[in-house]
Protein backbone atom coordinates (compact mmCIF):
# COMPACT_ATOMS: atom_id res chain seq x y z
CA UNK A 1 0.00 0.00 0.00
CA UNK A 2 1.18 3.41 -0.75
CA UNK A 3 1.84 6.10 1.69
CA UNK A 4 2.97 9.45 2.18
CA UNK A 5 4.76 10.03 5.51
CA UNK A 6 3.76 13.69 7.49
CA UNK A 7 6.28 13.34 10.51
CA UNK A 8 5.27 10.01 12.25
CA UNK A 9 2.27 9.96 10.48
CA UNK A 10 1.66 7.76 7.59
CA UNK A 11 -1.13 9.16 5.58
CA UNK A 12 -2.45 6.02 2.83
CA UNK A 13 -3.28 7.12 -0.61
CA UNK A 14 -5.23 4.81 -3.56
CA UNK A 15 -5.97 5.28 -6.96
CA UNK A 16 -9.17 4.88 -8.41
CA UNK A 17 -9.86 3.54 -11.98
CA UNK A 18 -13.03 3.94 -14.05
CA UNK A 19 -14.04 2.47 -16.81
CA UNK A 20 -13.08 4.47 -20.07
CA UNK A 21 -16.79 3.51 -21.40
CA UNK A 22 -17.76 6.75 -18.62
CA UNK A 23 -15.20 8.94 -20.84
CA UNK A 24 -16.36 7.97 -24.30
CA UNK A 25 -20.24 8.45 -23.28
CA UNK A 26 -19.91 11.77 -22.38
CA UNK A 27 -18.16 12.73 -25.48
CA UNK A 28 -20.75 11.12 -27.31
CA UNK A 29 -18.67 8.55 -28.68
CA UNK A 30 -20.87 5.78 -27.82
CA UNK A 31 -24.34 5.85 -26.59
CA UNK A 32 -24.40 3.00 -24.32
CA UNK A 33 -27.31 3.65 -21.52
CA UNK A 34 -25.24 1.95 -18.82
CA UNK A 35 -22.60 4.79 -18.53
CA UNK A 36 -24.30 8.18 -17.73
CA UNK A 37 -23.53 10.46 -14.77
CA UNK A 38 -26.06 8.92 -12.20
CA UNK A 39 -24.04 5.70 -12.80
CA UNK A 40 -20.86 6.92 -12.67
CA UNK A 41 -21.92 8.77 -9.13
CA UNK A 42 -22.66 5.24 -8.37
CA UNK A 43 -19.41 4.47 -9.24
CA UNK A 44 -17.32 6.76 -7.30
CA UNK A 45 -19.45 5.93 -4.16
CA UNK A 46 -18.71 2.42 -4.48
CA UNK A 47 -15.27 3.02 -5.10
CA UNK A 48 -15.18 5.63 -2.34
CA UNK A 49 -16.56 2.96 0.18
CA UNK A 50 -13.65 0.34 -0.70
CA UNK A 51 -11.36 3.22 -0.05
CA UNK A 52 -12.98 4.33 3.36
CA UNK A 53 -13.24 0.83 4.75
CA UNK A 54 -9.77 0.21 3.99
CA UNK A 55 -8.98 2.98 6.29
CA UNK A 56 -11.59 1.86 9.01
CA UNK A 57 -11.74 -2.00 8.25
CA UNK A 58 -8.66 -3.15 6.28
CA UNK A 59 -9.75 -6.84 6.26
CA UNK A 60 -13.01 -5.78 4.99
CA UNK A 61 -11.69 -3.51 2.22
CA UNK A 62 -13.12 -5.58 -0.80
CA UNK A 63 -15.56 -6.93 0.82
CA UNK A 64 -19.30 -6.27 -1.13
CA UNK A 65 -21.48 -6.96 2.39
CA UNK A 66 -24.62 -4.73 3.76
CA UNK A 67 -22.28 -2.89 5.60
CA UNK A 68 -20.46 -1.61 2.10
CA UNK A 69 -23.90 -1.40 0.09
CA UNK A 70 -25.09 1.38 3.42
CA UNK A 71 -21.67 3.14 2.76
CA UNK A 72 -22.05 3.20 -1.13
CA UNK A 73 -25.91 4.22 -0.69
CA UNK A 74 -25.09 7.25 1.28
CA UNK A 75 -22.07 8.13 -0.74
CA UNK A 76 -23.97 8.30 -3.31
CA UNK A 77 -26.59 10.54 -1.62
CA UNK A 78 -24.13 12.63 -0.53
CA UNK A 79 -22.83 13.06 -3.90
CA UNK A 80 -25.82 13.79 -6.02
CA UNK A 81 -26.91 16.69 -3.56
CA UNK A 82 -23.96 18.53 -4.13
CA UNK A 83 -24.11 21.45 -6.14
CA UNK A 84 -21.63 20.31 -8.01
CA UNK A 85 -23.45 17.25 -9.28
Amino acid sequence: MTYDKVGNLKVFTKTIYFNSLFITKQFGITNNQEYNLPKLAHTIAHELAHCLRADYEPEEAGEHDLDHALLTYGLEVYILKTYEF
